[in-house]
């Protein structure tokens, strides 16, 4: 099979590009020295997250947080996929007071945001040590 494409780096971005190709009709070969996700991809947290600022930011972020939700809908049950949300941390009143105003800019735009005080930060994430 001659390809009409071709993939250098089985990552998420070289994976998602031969998708892309291939959903188009494309025949694609990819082309990757170790294995799938072996590199970059792998060593990275994998970590999808919304910014809230600038606008063209969030804009970016929550497309691809709604894409990525899209397709982690499809993908095999193996595949590691853990939607755990983002833990921000606020060391003094000035950064409490930037995370309310994330929370309400989230809020705002119909995102999940919630606020913890220091109790119910330390019962949902036990392994967090002070300071």
């Amino acid at each position: 099979m001659k390809p009409d494409a071709i993939v250098v780096g089985a990552g998420i971005v070289g994976a998602a590009a031969a998708d892309a190709l291939s959903r188009r009709g494309l025949r694609v070969l990819v082309l990757e020295r170790d294995i799938p996700s072996g590199g970059t991809t792998g060593a990275g947290m994998g970590h999808v997250v919304v910014m809230e600022n600038p606008e063209v930011e969030f804009q970016i972020t929550s497309y691809s947080l709604r894409l990525w939700r899209e397709l982690s809908a499809v993908l095999p049950r193996d595949c590691e996929d853990d939607d755990c949300g983002t833990l921000w941390l606020a060391e003094d009143e000035e950064e409490w007071q930037h995370a309310r105003g994330q929370a309400a800019a989230f809020h705002a735009r119909g995102l999940e945001a919630a606020l913890l005080e220091p109790s119910a930060l330390a019962a949902f994430e036990p392994a967090l040590r002070t300071g």
